[in-house]
């Protein structure tokens, strides 16, 4: 039976951290993002075992502290784990100052500065208990690293007597095999920095890692948008600023910590109550050393165990913490800043459309690009609620005009500038059709394309599964030669649901299908001919037939009734 030590205290201001080695990539992490504690605080790192390299013996305090020292352990139990103090405060790095503390509270001592017996029996950290850890080259010390201690007063380096299995002395000339010990290190106890508004999303499907209720249960990575349960505070032990390689802690909205139960190698929950060696992880980033940055790629791995998150099938389901290696399922784009939080919405859940949020849009044959249909006032056969999604329907029933259809709009209800839309919806196939989810402004004075229009989605049914997305402006319109607008392939948009979105900024709009964004319509910033998206828009939704785009190869007049399904409708704002 193996039995559990136990759990090292991260932080006595319950504080989280986070382990592992360098990978790393990401955008700018400005001074602004941090709360940082700008007085050199000690580093204290718990559970600190040194293997001394020649005899792979564990150093040890006789009796937790308060005696001798000595080299003989083969398995690091109480008596072979220290506190180690970083005097430097910040990262453990090679030539800090530090102290070592036994589990009594002694403190390793050179008896008379070294030269002699190395004893844990001090009660105080002063000179003879201050030491200069070393390892082969400059940087961070990290577990595993082989070091030396050498004693500040003197010199002289702590030594394992024959490289191990007995006494340890302070009178090593140099630093040579008996004066090398393999350093485990555990969980740094640290104030550290705190950064806000953290997301980490899964590279392989973009999907939000979230803790489910906002901590206390489960983490999934599931959600297509960072709401608050996507949402964390991370603190970083290390002090200073986010860098790969530090040790971290992540909180959740309502104070839990993500936690490696059994130290890694099964779930990973959000269940912690304090900030202990599960709850605690390494960032890395993917291109390698430095500072991280709110876009890089990262991956987050258990200190405990050394297993690393990962998302269950690239995501979309469970989070684990059993990662052997950093891989596919490993990689998390992580986000820091301001999140996304839902300010309107419609889930359809009703029977009738909710006219409090929704106006319609009446209509005759002809009224723009040459389309077919009649848009009709609060007829179901066009427009109704059921099954807990929209159906817009366009018909070949001779209303009003030879095909009729449904338009709605949240003029005069609800219009927003900046934020994400976002729409689930499964478009309709046929020769004609031309479903269409769409942003106006409130304000057309200027008339159209100068007042803007943004498309976040439009189908025409004679290229099933193609999407596409466009900007209307008086510079960049469909009449104009660099008119802005792509497309992108959607396997089953005409047999399934798909999420389409547009995520406006007051430098961009970026155009997103299932989470994975496939256009950018940037402010190029010469005005409002190319950019009249700083006013407010409405959202519209709509089934067209035929016209000058979705009739361009003629409309088929067997296909009909078609059907935009839409599940929701909903608007984020930060």
């Amino acid at each position: 039976m193996v039995q559990r030590v136990a759990r090292a205290r991260i932080a006595s201001t319950s504080h989280v951290l986070l382990a592992a080695s360098l990978l790393g990539a990401c955008a700018p992490l400005d001074d602004t993002d941090l709360e940082s504690t700008q007085e050199a605080l000690s580093t204290r790192i718990s559970g600190v075992t040194l293997r001394a390299t020649l005899g792979n013996r564990f150093v040890g305090a006789l009796d937790n502290g308060g005696g001798g020292v000595v080299a003989t352990a083969t398995v690091a139990d109480a008596w072979e784990r220290f506190d180690l103090v970083d005097v430097d405060g910040g990262a453990l790095e090679s030539g800090d100052t530090v102290h070592l503390r036994t589990g009594s509270g002694h403190y390793l001592q050179a008896a008379n500065g070294g030269g002699s017996s190395l004893n844990a029996a001090s009660r105080t950290a002063s000179g003879w208990e201050t030491f200069r850890i070393v390892k082969d080259g400059a940087g961070v010390i990290r577990s595993g690293d082989v070091i030396g201690l050498q004693a500040i007063t003197s010199g002289h380096w702590v030594s394992a007597e024959l490289g191990g299995e007995g006494p340890v002395h302070a009178y090593g000339a140099a630093l040579g095999a008996w004066e090398r010990f393999a350093i485990q290190l555990g969980a740094i106890d640290v104030e550290g920095t705190r950064v806000a508004g953290v997301t980490f999303r899964a590279a392989g499907s973009d999907r939000f890692v979230g803790a489910v209720d906002n901590g206390g249960g489960a983490v999934v990575a599931s959600a297509s948008v960072a709401d608050a349960w996507e949402t964390f505070t991370l603190i970083d032990g290390n002090g200073g600023a986010l860098q790969s390689g530090d040790l971290v802690a992540v909180v959740t909205g309502n104070g839990r910590f993500f936690r490696a139960v059994d130290g890694g190698g099964a779930a990973l929950d959000a269940a912690g109550v304090e900030a202990l060696d599960w709850e605690t992880f390494r960032i890395v980033r993917e291109a390698g050393s430095g500072v991280v940055r709110s876009g890089d790629v990262v991956g987050l791995q258990a200190l405990a165990s050394g297993a690393w998150v990962l998302a269950e099938n690239g995501g979309g389901a469970a989070v684990h913490a059993y990662g052997a290696a950093y891989g596919a399922w490993e990689r998390f784009v992580v986000g820091i800043g301001p999140s996304w939080r839902l300010v309107w919405s419609d889930e359809f859940d009703g029977t009738t459309l909710d006219e409090s949020k929704w106006v319609y849009e009446v209509q005759r044959p002809g009224w723009v690009n040459n389309e077919l249909q009649s848009y009709t006032d609060r007829r179901r056969e066009n427009v109704r609620v059921e099954d807990g999604h929209l159906v817009i329907e366009a018909r070949r029933d001779f209303f009003g005009g030879e095909y009729s259809s449904g338009r709605i709009k949240t003029q005069g209800r609800a219009s927003w500038t900046y934020g994400r839309f976002e729409a689930r919806i499964q478009v309709p196939g046929g020769w004609g059709t031309w479903p269409a989810f769409w942003m106006m402004p409130d304000d057309q004075h200027r008339g159209w394309p100068a007042c803007g229009e943004i498309d976040i989605m439009e189908h025409v049914g004679y290229d099933a599964d193609v999407v596409h997305a466009t900007t209307h402006t008086l510079a960049y319109n469909w009449r104009s030669p660099n008119q802005r607008t792509s497309q992108t392939r959607v396997p089953g948009a005409t047999s399934g649901y798909h999420v389409y979105a547009a995520e406006w900024t007051p430098d961009r709009i970026d155009f997103y299908v299932d989470g994975v964004r496939y256009y950018t319509s940037p402010n190029d910033r010469t005005g409002d001919d190319a950019w009249p998206f700083d006013k407010r828009f409405h959202i519209i939704l709509n089934l067209a037939v035929g016209g000058d785009w979705g009739g361009a190869r003629g409309v088929d007049p067997n296909v009909w009734p078609q059907r935009m399904l839409v599940d929701y409708v909903r608007v984020y704002q930060r």
